[in-house]
């Protein structure tokens, strides 16, 4: 199940990793089954960080990164910076959200940035 997830969302992404299988000696050895992922060439490997770190961030413009709150984000763009900001309806925190190519260059850094609003902190 995992490795025929693994190799769709490869597929979809244009990955190929030819060595992707079951470890199966370490299944025998252990008892439980590992997913080799195999070497690949330094240009699939970049691919594969690209596709993850777009993932990654797809996912951190979701949810208001105030965790206690974890509801959907309403997202818009000035017009005239163009500069993307985001709102949460719930508890009304809001933000800027990093530019792609920077957001890349610190991945330490949150992409949605807190300015204003109600902050828990727990």
């Amino acid at each position: 199940m995992a490795l025929a997830d693994l190799a769709g969302a490869l597929t979809m992404a244009g990955i190929v990793l030819p060595s992707l299988g079951v470890d199966w000696r370490a299944a025998r050895l252990s008892g439980v089954a590992l997913i080799e992922l195999g070497a690949a060439r330094p240009d699939v490997v970049t691919r594969l960080a690209t596709v993850i770190r777009r993932g990654a961030r797809s996912e951190a413009l979701t949810s208001c990164p105030d965790r206690s709150c974890a509801v959907q984000v309403e997202l818009s763009t000035d017009l005239h910076t163009g500069t993307q900001e985001w709102r949460c309806p719930a508890c009304r925190s809001y933000g800027w959200v990093l530019p792609p190519e920077y957001a890349a260059a610190h991945p330490e850094e949150a992409v949605l940035q807190w300015i204003g609003g109600p902050r828990r902190t727990n």
